[in-house]
């Protein structure tokens, strides 16, 4: 009986501390990603196209980029809501989807880590 009150059945808690042991070494690694102001990032699209950027901020998981002109090679088409990987180039990145283009800036949304029990 544990704490609450409640029976279980041994065989049965250590099957699902098994399940959930193998499940947290199945998943991917969580990290978490961090940026200095002013640093050059990288968006990688998901046809593969790569776009170097200037970030300028964060508020909550709402990331703003100021894209940077490389000559002879044009932008990347980014549609709102398309999905992108946010990273410094070093690392595997973030996934993040695109919440407004305009002005001349872009502002990605992060997307949630999953959670792994």
């Amino acid at each position: 009986m544990d704490h609450k009150g409640y029976w279980h059945d041994a065989a049965i808690a250590d099957k699902l501390k098994d399940d959930m042991d193998r499940d947290r070494k199945d998943a991917n690694p969580r990290y978490v990603i961090a940026f200095d102001i002013g640093s050059t990032v990288e968006i990688e699209t998901s046809k593969g196209e790569k776009m170097l950027c200037v970030f300028k901020g964060a508020e909550k998981n709402k990331v703003t980029l100021d894209p940077i002109d490389e000559a002879g090679k044009p932008r990347p088409y980014l549609d709102v809501a398309d999905s992108v990987t946010l990273s410094d180039g070093s690392n595997p990145g973030v996934r993040a989807q695109v919440w407004d283009n305009r002005n001349g800036k872009i502002v990605l949304r992060t997307m949630p880590v999953e959670r792994v029990f």
